[in-house]
């Protein structure tokens, strides 16, 4: 069904005024660019107006009937209605906030060993990152793939992710590769897993070989074998012809599923897949409720399009009716 957006441009830029918070009472956020963007195109006002569209679409396919987006300057606001449930309220404001950046990487097992191996004896002696390593098949042949992993630190609060970027940024990485990151259950001496939780690194090709652009539709499947569910994507014409070019290209390869610079998972391809058609799962951890609402909300960011920008909370305000 082709969705039509009317667009009311205001005094101070474009967006929707569907809701006033101030005239009816209920809940402002307020939104700015999460960093500095880079000099020439597009300018910042243009990020910002597309941004407006972007959250007024997100909103549509949440199915939010009172709400109202618009320009104030550098700040995007955001006018919604009181909720009685405030789960409601954060899933929207997730929702608003997320980048969506879907991309598609070949993973370098081979360059693993001389990037990785190369550094082991500037891992810390603590043991906060560890070099791992794993077989896995390119090309019709296994080969050993290396890689970093790190438990989150609930003393320091940090992440695994944060640790390993911040010892990658004493590593130098060649300008065509990129590292991934992926968050799974740490394991222990004999390989099970347990109720840590570790992140790792994948050695990626820097430039994506498909991006969430060419999505034409995604919805929310159910694994037949597993009952799990899952992300079902459809690239369209344009986007397929790539995805199965790209496929043909790697066959043995796995191939990274990155959201947000966040790896979501890295499957084998085993053969050219023509169709435009894939699926991204959502990790084994959490019940089948849990990870369909992570589903359902991945359909929407993804059908409304990706921000053009980061962008970050600055203010929120309940505001009583006049």
């Amino acid at each position: 069904m082709t969705r039509v957006i009317l667009l009311a441009f205001l005094v101070l830029g474009c967006g929707t005024s569907k809701f006033d918070a101030q005239k009816e009472g209920g809940v402002r956020l307020e939104y700015a660019l999460a960093e500095e963007p880079p000099a020439g195109n597009p300018s910042p006002d243009k990020l910002l107006d597309d941004i407006v569209k972007v959250i007024a679409r997100r909103l549509q396919q949440l199915g939010e009937s009172k709400y109202g987006v618009k320009r104030q300057g550098m700040r995007i606001l955001v006018d919604l209605p009181r909720f009685d449930d405030p789960g409601r309220l954060d899933r929207v404001k997730r929702i608003i906030a997320t980048s969506a950046r879907l991309e598609f990487r070949i993973v370098d097992e081979r360059g693993t060993e001389k990037l990785f191996t190369g550094i082991a004896d500037m891992l810390p002696a603590d043991g906060t990152v560890r070099l791992l390593s794993e077989n896995v098949m390119v090309d019709w042949r296994i080969v050993t793939s290396y890689y970093l992993e790190a438990n989150d630190d609930p003393t320091t609060g940090r992440s695994g992710r944060d640790i390993l970027k911040e010892f990658m940024k004493t590593v130098a990485v060649p300008k065509d590769r990129a590292i991934g990151f992926e968050k799974r259950n740490a394991v222990d001496e004999t390989g099970a897993p347990t109720s840590a939780v570790a992140w790792r690194t994948y050695y990626l090709e820097r430039t994506a070989g498909l991006t969430g652009a060419y999505i034409v539709n995604a919805e929310v499947l159910v694994d037949e074998q597993t009952g799990r569910p899952y992300v079902s994507l459809d690239f369209g014409e344009a986007g397929g012809k790539i995805f199965e070019e790209l496929t043909a290209k790697n066959v043995k390869h796995r191939m990274a599923i990155e959201l947000d610079d966040t790896v979501q998972s890295a499957p084998l391809i085993m053969e050219r897949i023509p169709g435009g058609r894939c699926r991204i799962t959502l990790g084994t951890d959490g019940s089948n409720d849990a990870v369909w609402q992570m589903a359902t909300d991945l359909v929407v960011v993804l059908r409304a399009g990706a921000l053009p920008a980061p962008i970050e909370p600055t203010r929120e305000e309940l505001i009583q009716p006049r």
